[in-house]
Formats: C-alpha cells, sequence, structure tokens
C-alpha cells in the first residue's frame, strides 16, 4: 500500500503540489490523469523520494519513509519516454 498524506512539493520557489492525499491499497492500480503541468510527474517523483516534500508524509506499506533516501524506499519508477513504443 501506498499512502499521501498532505504531500506538498515546492521547486523553485513554486508550489507544484498543494496538499495532495493519495491512498493505493495492495493490489489496486490506479491511473493519474489530468493536464500537462497539474503535479502528476511530481507526485510520483515525491513517493519515489526524488522530489523533497515541503509539506506532509509518504507511507509505504503501513511505513513512514519521507525521510529515507531513495534507494531506501522500495519504490520504483518508470520515466515518460515515447521511444518506449
Amino acid at each position: 500500500m501506498i499512502e499521501c498524506r498532505g504531500v506538498s512539493v515546492v521547486l523553485d520557489g513554486r508550489t507544484i503540489l498543494d496538499d495532495a492525499h493519495l491512498a493505493v491499497a495492495r493490489g489496486e492500480r490506479v491511473s493519474l490523469t489530468g493536464p500537462s503541468g497539474s503535479g502528476k510527474t511530481t507526485l510520483l517523483r515525491a513517493i519515489a523520494g526524488l522530489d523533497p516534500l515541503a509539506h506532509g508524509s509518504v507511507l509505504v506499506a503501513g511505513r513512514d519513509v519521507t525521510d529515507l533516501p531513495t534507494h531506501r524506499r522500495g519504490v520504483g519508477l518508470v520515466f515518460q519516454d515515447n521511444q518506449l513504443f
């Protein structure tokens, strides 16, 4: 399970995400959709630990991983690339 509680991300002084909440249960599949620039990739990067949180927390399997480095979170991320298709 992955859970985001009140996640906010500020990059270069600009708020990208503000108080985002997400809960994905074990075995559940979800899709993040929205217009370009709405924060979809930023949320995924925050979960993976690639973008720092200004506020909030990220839990993986009930464990708070907010302060763990990327390589200790147990989360993978495949970046979008038109060449994959």
